[in-house]
């Protein structure tokens, strides 16, 4: 059993369709400050933890002793809140599905929200050339994050001539044709857009019926190595969750409203 004190929200919590919020039905990530597991040699009652568990926005929840880590010291319970899904989405996506390495080129569609500002900073520590896609009151934050290159996607076309080795899209908004055009040799679109139903379907169909080696889609999977190794990147400065607005528990159903207008810059937490 964990003592809850920041909650990360995430739009899957609502739905694809949302009608009504749901906030006790949360399947967020966590921050959490007290375990009443048995004390082992990674994690003691009393720590101070982060990851990921069911029913997060409650003072107390349980969780898997593999879904938690320890709490990054340099970060606050806030910023730590939004590592676990949101962090490992962007960690699964880059590493373990575009397989990014040194010096290849990814763009990043989404790049200031919830799992596009840890995607930018990821991407930056593989020692890739970062193109960040974003809205025009965004650009400056994605110039913070690390990019190398910025598009404000309401004036300029970034898949215009340029080729990436990776299409990292949280957005959605354009065709799996116009991504796959702007694709280098070699180079792979990995789509994690689930609120455009559109470009879901068409990498489906890409996948398994066109058999599309170019086309990637993913379920994200918090697990403890994934947890340790963005846990590092944060003690080390190379990535710092961006948080944009707190609420507290009482206005959960404020913080979903607000989540669920789709243009949050970083993430968005609820406290206890």
């Amino acid at each position: 059993m964990i003592q809850t004190i920041t909650a990360a929200s995430a739009a899957f919590d609502r739905g694809i369709f949302p009608v009504t919020a749901r906030p006790m039905a949360s399947r967020t990530v966590t921050q959490i400050v007290k375990t009443s597991m048995r004390p082992s040699s990674a994690r003691s009652i009393g720590d101070a933890v982060f990851g990921s568990c069911r029913g997060s926005f409650a003072e107390y929840a349980l969780s898997a002793a593999d879904k938690i880590a320890r709490k990054p010291e340099r970060l606050s319970f806030e910023q730590a809140a939004g590592i676990a899904v949101a962090g490992t989405m962007a960690l699964n996506g880059l590493r373990d599905h575009a397989q990014l390495r040194d010096g290849q080129r990814v763009a990043i569609t989404g790049a200031t929200g919830g799992v596009g500002s840890f995607a930018v900073q990821i991407a930056k520590a593989y020692g890739a050339d970062v193109t960040a896609v974003c809205r025009t009151e965004n650009v400056e934050l994605a110039r913070e994050l690390g990019a190398d290159h910025v598009f404000d996607y309401t004036r300029d076309d970034y898949l215009r001539g340029d080729r990436y080795d990776a299409i990292f899209d949280n957005g959605g908004g354009r065709s799996l044709r116009e991504l796959r055009r702007a694709l280098a040799p070699g180079g792979v679109v990995v789509l994690n857009c689930g609120q455009d139903i559109s470009l879901a379907l068409a990498g489906v169909l890409a996948r398994l019926i066109r058999r599309r080696g170019d086309v990637k889609q993913f379920v994200r999977k918090v697990t403890r190595p994934d947890l340790l190794e963005l846990a590092a990147l944060a003690e080390d400065g190379r990535l710092t969750p961006v948080v944009d607005r707190t609420y507290p528990l009482a206005e959960t159903r404020a913080a979903m409203t607000y989540l669920m207008a789709r243009h949050p810059r970083g993430k968005v937490v609820v406290t206890l």
